[in-house]
């Protein structure tokens, strides 16, 4: 063979290996993945496009690419793009995860490197640092997949108080407390390779970290546990109306239920989505401390207060009673014949109207305290007018937030005395600043019971029995 044409053919051989080398590495989509939150599906990959549905935390979908920080996704009959931060991968999400690029190089991730070795720590380029403040452990040294301590515990901890869950506190750096680490990372502009050294650490143990948008492209809420009377975990509220959650029950409310009350330090078990003795016994610590009624059961009023009011940790005891100024309260209530069953629809709501006061007097405490009607539509949606009628009304209630209806007669502004029920959880929006109230309470009057039934046949019927049942009480 002449040089000539062993050079050609060298030349092809070269250009062959060229091409095979140049070749596409196969793609891991399509992939599994869960909302770990509610989130928005959009048109294209950026909040500018246009919103095509929104999801409840624990939706399944089918992960097909990603652009950016963006998935494009889809579910049955819609389509469209996730942020990458709002979606977990399931069935071995750290596979698809980059290890850390080699020290001094600042490549980007990319969804398709393999894992690190589970024997060779992945290189960090976090470099350890001295203990955090306040006797903190974290960031005395380099934390990677496979490293276990009380630090790590402290991490995971501190991953759920910035609302990125281990899903578990177990002291051991799994795949899930590599997860949440890496979104945190990504979050805070650092790299996301999963290594928690100074600069990761830093941001948790401090206050400039923000946590991932959890109320859909919005700006994400307060840190929610630092001790004080401000936290908050209301961006894992379930969507629509609470539904009573209680033993046996599972699903993304019970999830959200067990991750909320992890990180104001009730439960400590794993998030499992199954609501048991674990969670029956977390929920319960939580209703002691927080002055609401402690049977276990996860019902409106618990999670009210929950995710909608300001709820306290298990590291801040509840305080006592507060007490009331002597004869505060004490107000001279109806005779049984002065009482009137009044028809709300027919009487009460034709000749009152919003913004008027009356007086609700409790016959079971003799206390009596004021309320503002803030609007009229099945029943009163009303106000305590002051911050001593709160005190007095929570004092009537056990010092407990109650959904149950308690029989009460309400004195309207032109002096009769009508039978009502009435709750007093705080919820939705309120008109008046400084009374201790944050939001309103709703009180019943007496109403059909087939439109009540028809119109209102969950907690408007409860309210109705319980006027009917008073009504036969006061009557005998």
């Amino acid at each position: 063979m002449s040089i000539r044409r062993l050079l050609v053919v060298l030349f092809v051989h070269l250009l062959m290996f060229s091409g095979l080398a140049g070749a596409e590495e196969a793609s891991p989509y399509p992939l599994t993945g869960i909302t770990l939150v509610r989130s928005i599906l959009r048109e294209g990959p950026g909040t500018s496009f246009r919103q095509v549905q929104v999801f409840n935390a624990g939706t399944e979908f089918t992960v097909l690419n990603k652009e950016g920080d963006w998935y494009q996704v889809e579910r049955g009959q819609f389509s469209g793009y996730m942020r990458q931060d709002l979606i977990g991968l399931s069935g071995g999400f750290d596979a698809y995860l980059p290890p850390p690029p080699p020290p001094g190089s600042t490549p980007a991730p990319s969804a398709t490197s393999a894992p690190p070795s589970a024997s060779e720590p992945p290189a960090a380029f976090d470099p350890p640092a001295p203990p955090g403040p306040s006797g903190s452990q974290l960031g005395s040294r380099v934390l990677s997949q496979g490293t276990r301590g009380a630090d790590v515990l402290e991490l995971q901890r501190l991953l759920l108080q910035h609302g990125f869950s281990p899903n578990g506190l177990d002291g051991i750096f799994g795949p899930g407390t590599r997860n949440a680490v890496i979104r945190f990372q990504i979050q805070n502009g650092l790299r996301g390779d999963g290594v928690v050294g100074a600069q990761t650490a830093n941001l948790l143990i401090g206050s400039e970290s923000s946590a991932p948008p959890t109320n859909i492209d919005a700006t994400p809420p307060p840190n929610p546990q630092q001790g004080s009377s401000n936290n908050s975990v209301s961006h894992l509220r379930p969507s629509g109306s609470y539904k009573l959650l209680s033993r046996g029950s599972s699903g993304a409310a019970v999830t959200s239920l067990q991750t909320a009350l992890q990180i104001l330090g009730y439960y400590t078990g794993r998030i499992t989505g199954a609501y048991d003795a674990a969670t029956v016994t977390a929920v319960r610590a939580f209703q002691a401390n927080n002055g609401t009624g402690i049977d276990g059961i996860a019902g409106p009023a618990t999670q009210t207060i929950l995710y909608d009011r300001t709820p306290r940790p298990a590291s801040e005891a509840a305080p006592g009673p507060k007490p009331l100024p002597e004869g505060a309260g004490r107000i001279e209530g109806p005779s049984p014949s002065q009482v009137e069953l009044a028809h709300w629809f027919s009487d009460v709501r034709l000749k009152y109207r919003s913004g008027q006061t009356f007086t609700v007097f409790d016959p079971v405490t003799g206390l009596g305290w004021n309320l503002k009607i803030y609007a009229m539509g099945n029943h009163a949606d009303s106000e305590p007018l002051t911050q001593l009628d709160t005190d007095i009304m929570f004092k009537a209630f056990g010092y407990i937030n109650t959904w149950t209806p308690k029989p009460v007669y309400a004195k309207m502004p032109d002096g009769r005395w009508i039978l009502a029920t009435m709750h007093n959880v705080p919820h939705l929006s309120s008109s008046i600043r400084g009374n201790g109230f944050d939001g309103h309470l709703c009180v019943h009057f007496f109403r059909d019971m087939e439109e009540a039934r028809r119109n209102d046949p969950n907690y408007g019927v409860q309210n109705q029995n319980a006027i009917r049942a008073a009504w036969e009480r006061l009557k005998r």
